[in-house]
């Protein structure tokens, strides 16, 4: 499935699975947050520290399956592929 994202999302999704950290820190604004885990990363800096870390341990490639968005918050639902390295 091929849905249709804002194209910030589709930029993130083609650097993420590019491995490419330098563009997809690029697609947070300064102050942006992931939740990874429970835990919320905060900044430029630490997602840059959060994919650094994990791209270590792990090949993500993601394939959205769906885009809903709403006022707050994009419902993403998609898949996986995690290999360790």
């Amino acid at each position: 499935m091929n849905p249709r994202l804002p194209e910030i999302l589709d930029r993130y999704f083609a650097a993420q699975n590019r491995h490419d950290i330098d563009e997809l820190v690029a697609c947070f604004a300064p102050d942006g947050t992931v939740r990874d885990e429970g835990e919320d990363i905060r900044g430029a800096d630490a997602i840059r520290a959060w994919k650094e870390a994990t791209s270590r341990k792990y090949k993500v490639t993601v394939e959205p399956l769906d885009c809903r968005p709403s006022w707050t918050v994009i419902s993403l639902p998609r898949t996986a592929t995690i290999s360790t390295p």
